[in-house]
């Protein structure tokens, strides 16, 4: 609902996706250091009643906001039902789901990176800060280009997410490459989630909002499923077996993205978002 209204204000789906993206970053990124030091300060108790008082007033500020008219007919909603038999839009939901896999399969393992390349408690808070600005950053990066070129970003998105697996049969990391692949791997990481919801949208421009539900959907699968097979591998084989598996997801990942990549629109007009 959120990019569908900023999408009719600036007349551009990639702009509306990334700057939607772009808060959920910033909002993960200071959400762990600020919630624990409330924690702290208040604590717990208080910290998840300030919580409720928080959403309470979101759920006010929708409730407050401007209504979008609902410009379909009831045999336009039930023909939209239809894109979910696509094999387009199914091919696009299967890849979003094996992207989404790849990057929690090692996402949901960062700490324990961290710890493999020496890195103690003290130091992992910042190397997480790197990895939550350079998620920014790629956020930002992703709305610029696919809004000019989505298939060639989502080639490049998931070639980029490859690399954090390789980089793993070779731990513990020097500073540098571990300062080089948490840079890229936050980018790409980040830049993926508006990178998936502009190619299930821009593959079903007649139903916009089912398409991003149908990603999401496809996303959380994939993260269930990548972080499964992830505490998996580690369990068989430890952190290097983990690294293999991840680069493997990526590589099925990127081959999907090459295949779909021809099928994807430059843009959808912003009528149809």
């Amino acid at each position: 609902m959120a990019t569908n209204a900023l999408a009719r204000l600036h007349g551009d789906d990639a702009v509306a996706t990334s700057r939607i993206y772009l808060g959920v970053a910033i909002g993960a990124l200071l959400a762990a250091p600020l919630g624990v030091a409330v924690a702290a300060w208040f604590g717990w108790t208080r910290f998840f009643l300030m919580l409720g008082l928080v959403a309470a007033a979101i759920a006010v500020a929708v409730a407050l906001l401007p209504r979008l008219r609902l410009t379909s007919s009831a045999g336009e909603r039930v023909g939209a039902r239809r894109i979910l038999f696509r094999r387009s839009v199914q091919a696009q939901a299967a890849l979003t789901l094996i992207q989404f896999a790849a990057m929690f399969c090692l996402y949901a393992f960062i700490a324990p990176i961290l710890t493999a390349s020496h890195v103690g408690p003290a130091a992992a808070s910042g190397w997480l800060l790197l990895f939550g600005l350079a998620g920014i950053a790629g956020t930002m990066i992703a709305g610029y280009a696919t809004g000019r070129a989505l298939g060639t970003a989502a080639i490049a998105i998931a070639a980029l997410l490859v690399l954090p697996g390789l980089l793993l049969q070779f731990l513990p990391l020097s500073p540098f490459a571990l300062l080089l692949s948490l840079s890229l791997w936050g980018m790409a990481h980040s830049a993926a989630f508006v990178v998936c919801q502009l190619r299930m949208t821009r593959a079903a421009p007649q139903a916009p909002r089912l398409a991003a539900a149908l990603n999401i959907s496809a996303a959380n699968l994939g993260i269930a499923l990548g972080t499964s097979i992830g505490g998996w591998s580690v369990a068989l084989g430890g952190m290097a077996a983990l690294g293999g598996t991840a680069a493997l997801l990526g590589l099925i990942a990127l081959a999907g993205a090459w295949r779909v990549a021809r099928d994807l629109p430059s843009s959808v007009h912003p009528a149809a978002v």
